[in-house]
């Protein structure tokens, strides 16, 4: 069936330009929000980096310490087991030949008693400077570590930057697009009226130009209340009087008076008021003899197409 159409007087015809201007604004917006989205997706990828080795920088510098905490430990430990021994070598006044043969019972038991206790010492003295060089050795390490850890901690910071910044941007042109996507439909829906009132007058013009010559049309249809199975011959271009036959017997079983159950849509080929007027026709189009209905639907045919009756004309 036919689709009621509107009238009214023209507005101002906006541009098509206005549309394409709109149309390659909308475009380039996409095409900015997409790289900025790709690359606030590469920042917080170096921003998730940056964010992994300051969380190892910083472990790795508590364990520095609390390895050094232990060995600050272990050097005090072995400081004063050495004391210790240098104590007992050295005790002041050191024991007589005699007092050392009456402990020990012979001097060779003595010299080895004494040679023991160097030993001894000496490897305490080699453990308390191996406890020193390990110190010395985790607290340049600890340095190093707190150094890195604040130039990762200064990248991290950075990185963080730019990663909202990106985030704000890509913000901003996902609003810019919205409202861009605003104008381009508010462009679109005006072009789109400006047209269907150019047609719509093209139409009233074509009508008005068929209503003065239609005494061109030839041969005859049965009574406007009889039922018919075609719409008779009109002068009509090759083709053109058989699509109108079929759409006739689609739309209404070529009954001239036919009216839906609505009312809205009425005659042989189902007109609205609206478009029948727009191509000539007065009254009621249920109430037009079947030659006037076709040339009328013949003209609208000419003027828009089959696509006029969506179902039937298809």
């Amino acid at each position: 069936m036919l689709a009621a159409q509107s009238g009214g007087h023209a507005p101002a015809q906006a541009p098509q330009s206005t549309v394409a201007v709109a149309r390659q604004r909308v475009r380039d917006l996409e095409q900015q929000l997409v790289n900025v989205q790709n690359a606030a997706s590469a920042s917080a990828s170096v921003y998730s980096t940056a964010n992994a080795r300051v969380a190892l920088l910083t472990e790795e510098i508590r364990t520095n310490r609390s390895q050094l905490a232990r060995t600050k430990i272990d050097i005090a430990s072995a400081r004063a087991a050495l004391r210790q021994r240098i104590l007992t070598l050295y005790a002041d006044p050191p024991p007589s030949v005699m007092e050392v043969l009456l402990m020990s019972g012979s001097i060779p038991s003595a010299i080895d008693s004494y040679d023991l206790m160097q030993h001894i010492a000496g490897q305490d003295s080699a453990i308390v400077n191996q406890f020193t060089s390990d110190r010395d050795r985790l607290t340049a390490l600890g340095q190093s570590l707190q150094t890195d850890a604040q130039s990762a901690i200064a990248d991290r910071a950075i990185a963080a930057q730019n990663l909202s910044q990106l985030r704000g941007l890509a913000q901003q042109r996902s609003t810019l697009l919205d409202a861009a996507t605003g104008v381009l439909n508010h462009a679109e829906a005006s072009a789109a009226q400006v047209a269907a009132v150019a047609a719509e007058s093209a139409r009233a013009k074509a009508a008005a130009s068929a209503h003065a010559s239609s005494h061109q049309i030839v041969g005859s249809l049965p009574h406007p209340r009889g039922h018919v199975s075609s719409p008779g011959s009109v002068s009509f271009p090759t083709g053109l009087t058989g699509a109108l036959a079929r759409i006739a017997a689609c739309e209404s079983g070529g009954n001239p008076a036919a009216i839906s159950p609505s009312g809205l849509y009425r005659g042989m080929y189902q007109f609205t008021y609206s478009t029948w007027a727009s191509v000539g026709g007065t009254g009621d189009p249920a109430a037009a003899s079947a030659t006037e209905q076709t040339m009328r639907a013949g003209i609208l045919y000419q003027r828009s197409g089959p696509g006029q009756w969506p179902v039937c004309g298809a």
